[in-house]
């Protein structure tokens, strides 16, 4: 169930992703981008923590098992995913409106003393760069989800040694 759910949610992401990348809106395509290494860590620490979807899908307050903050899923999962702390950081950057989010509309004209563009309007700073940066991000993460799929599903595949003798 869980899997399934992953799956359907990166298949929306991925959508919405896309989406964000052809029409140049960074400011959607960053925070969605994030959401979707929240899929992947989140998933990762599933594999192995399977009893963690108890506190996914129980929203009372009392619940016996209590949701991680992200930082401490991303903590549990960097031997998996190195460099995902710093990648999680640069998009929570973006995804709030840190300095990523409020500079996205301006940019500096190269070889000109000082000359800057603003735009009210979504845009990439670097429109041959930034979409080819999140574009390559969404593989990665795609790729990432498979893997912690494919390896979930193989592990409980595996015969236990004990029953198969």
């Amino acid at each position: 169930m869980f899997l399934l759910s992953a799956i359907a949610r990166a298949n929306g992401i991925h959508l919405a992703t896309v989406h964000a990348i052809e029409t140049s809106n960074p400011h959607a395509a960053i925070p969605l981008i994030r959401s979707y290494g929240d899929l992947v860590v989140t998933a990762l620490y599933v594999r192995d923590h399977p009893n963690y979807v108890d506190a996914l899908t129980d929203r009372r307050p009392a619940t016996r098992v209590k949701r991680r903050s992200i930082g401490a899923l991303i903590t549990a999962v960097t031997r998996y995913a190195p460099g995902i702390k710093h990648v999680y950081d640069e998009l929570s950057e973006g995804t709030h409106f840190g300095s990523v989010a409020m500079w996205a509309s301006w940019t500096h004209k190269p070889d000109t003393e000082g000359i800057v563009t603003y735009a009210s309007y979504p845009r990439w700073r670097d429109p041959e760069r930034d979409p080819l940066v999140i574009a390559g991000w969404l593989i990665e993460l795609g790729e990432a989800l498979a893997d912690t799929v494919e390896s979930t599903v193989a592990h409980y595949l595996e015969p236990d040694d004990e029953h198969s003798r």
